[in-house]
């Protein structure tokens, strides 16, 4: 009766003002029993988890003219170093009218022949999309979810780049989406089409919903049964697990943990064989963003302990996605590193406590 009237509290709390969310997720969750289960490493799950299958999200620069041969080399070096498979190089937003933005094909050409020249088992999926129209971000959208015409004009000029330029196919990033929305579903169902089956279709889903069915909408979470319906559309999900409002690094550990599992669980239940990434933040303080919470450090916690608890079944899981390349410092990249790529020793917790 006191949990109820405290969650009761907690609940219109948080419809006031959304920071309250994360103390609402601490009362329904495992709490207790997660340091223990960050604490622990099964070395026999650990060489069965693939740690060169990551990803990280690109700047534009790298499709247009005055980036040396040398530089190309240099990042592909890098991104071997670092276990990276896929590539995003910044291709967004697309205008009004659905056609993507200028971009130099010498300059992509180049920067795909000497990218897979030093490092041939690199993916190059170029990330496209938008913000919605009626939405605003860094500036107003352009993407237009229920036109017909806009979605095959959109998917013309995807596939003519594909084409000309060999990409392996495109990553979609369209924003914001409310759990549920059909039409983004209508659009995969297209696209996946077009593209056909040896080319990659790779979206960036929201990040999972604090809890199933109480989505506010200035969060925009996704609900399990939406993940699974766009899994299901797709070849690889990766899930922009940030901006979360969590201040706590322990906090985001646990929910890291508990909703990797989740997705992975409920992709394996319906046999959906679409890979899942999970996109982990390297940037500065921002809205719901707090950098000493959401870092590379307490999501590896969060993802090893989801892996480590309830592995095997994670066939799905593919590795984490660095957002992104321009604002991971190498401190970061040490702590990718040694905490993901060759971790050395006993896990441990976050040093910040809730």
């Amino acid at each position: 009766m006191l949990q109820s009237l405290i969650l009761s509290i907690v609940q219109t709390l948080f419809l006031v003002h959304p920071a309250n969310l994360p103390y609402y997720f601490l009362l329904t969750t495992y709490i207790a029993d997660a340091p223990r289960q960050m604490l622990s490493r099964d070395p026999a799950t650990a060489q069965r988890i693939d740690k060169n299958g990551n990803a990280v999200w690109l700047e534009h620069r790298w499709l247009q003219e005055g980036v040396l041969d040398e530089e190309i080399v240099a990042l592909s070096v890098h991104l071997k170093a670092n276990g990276i498979r896929y590539v995003y190089p910044h291709l967004t937003p697309a205008d009004r009218a659905g056609h993507l933005p200028s971009y130099s094909r010498n300059a992509a050409r180049r920067f795909c022949k000497l990218l897979r020249t030093h490092s041939p088992e690199i993916r190059i999926l170029p990330w496209v999309g938008g913000v919605q129209s009626g939405f605003q971000q860094m500036r107003p959208g352009t993407i237009l979810l229920d036109s017909d015409l806009y979605r095959q004009t959109f998917a013309d000029e995807c596939i003519a780049m594909i084409h000309e330029l060999g990409f392996d196919g495109i990553h979609l990033n369209v924003e914001p989406v409310e759990s549920g929305d059909r039409r983004l579903l209508k659009w995969l169902d297209y696209l996946k089409t077009r593209l056909g089956e040896t080319k990659i279709l790779s979206v960036a889903g929201s990040k999972p919903s604090f809890f199933e069915g109480f989505n506010v909408s200035p969060l925009r979470a996704w609900d399990l049964d939406y993940y699974a319906q766009v899994a299901a559309r797709c070849n690889q999900l990766v899930i922009m697990n940030y901006d979360t409002g969590i201040v706590h690094s322990l906090l985001y550990s646990v929910f890291v943990m508990e909703k990797t599992g989740a997705v992975l669980q409920r992709l394996k239940s319906e046999r959906i064989s679409c890979r899942v990434m999970l996109g982990i933040p390297t940037y500065d303080d921002a809205p719901r963003h707090r950098q000493s919470a959401e870092n590379i450090a307490s999501a590896v916690q969060g993802v090893s302990a989801a892996l480590n608890g309830s592995y095997p079944g994670f066939e799905n899981f593919e590795g984490l996605a660095l957002y992104a390349y321009w604002t991971t410092d190498q401190n970061e990249w040490q702590d990718f590193q040694d905490l993901w790529i060759s971790p050395v020793g006993a896990m441990h917790l976050p040093s910040e406590a809730p």
